[in-house]
């Protein structure tokens, strides 16, 4: 994982709080028209439309390179078709079906994705 400084112009702090750069509210209201914020990335982030089934979980050190396992479980019993979509294009079918038989999904996910899948 590597640092990179990004130079962001602050057009309101709910942009910057929705979009998960500064999770302090109080610290966003400091925030000047131009800031300079460190921003973790990891090798593959997550899309923004796929980190809303995450909400429990630190999404500063949720990793796709560590957690792709848990992260495609969640997203195959939980997720929308954005977000389905969004996996597909990060995985391949073998993979997943590797996934869907060896993680604890539902009754009625597993069986819809091991005929989706094949």
């Amino acid at each position: 994982m590597s640092e990179v400084t990004a130079s962001i112009p602050v057009t309101s702090d709910v942009n910057l709080l929705v979009s998960g750069l500064i999770k302090n509210p109080a610290y966003c209201r400091k925030v000047r028209a131009d800031c300079t914020i460190k921003i973790r990335y990891n090798m593959i982030m997550l899309s923004a439309q796929v980190t809303k089934y995450f909400w429990g979980d630190d999404l500063s050190v949720l990793s796709w390179e560590k957690h792709r396992e848990y992260i495609a479980q969640t997203i195959l019993e939980k997720g929308d078709l954005i977000a389905i979509k969004w996996l597909l294009k990060k995985t391949n079918k073998a993979w997943l079906k590797k996934i869907v038989a060896a993680k604890k999904l539902s009754p009625k996910s597993k069986n819809f994705w091991k005929i989706y899948l094949d």
